[in-house]
């Protein structure tokens, strides 16, 4: 189920480190959204 489907709403924090040719070395969830499907898809996105 999508966040959408599931009428999820919240703000989350990331933190992204990335090299200097612009490669994701780590992400990292600062603040939770409050909703664990919209954390897990925040993590997601960079990639």
């Amino acid at each position: 189920m999508t966040p959408k489907l599931a009428e999820q709403e919240g703000t989350a924090m990331l933190h992204i480190s990335i090299d200097r040719q612009g490669h994701i070395l780590s992400t990292q969830l600062l603040k939770s959204s409050g909703h664990q499907l919209l954390d897990q898809e925040v993590l997601y996105l960079p990639h």
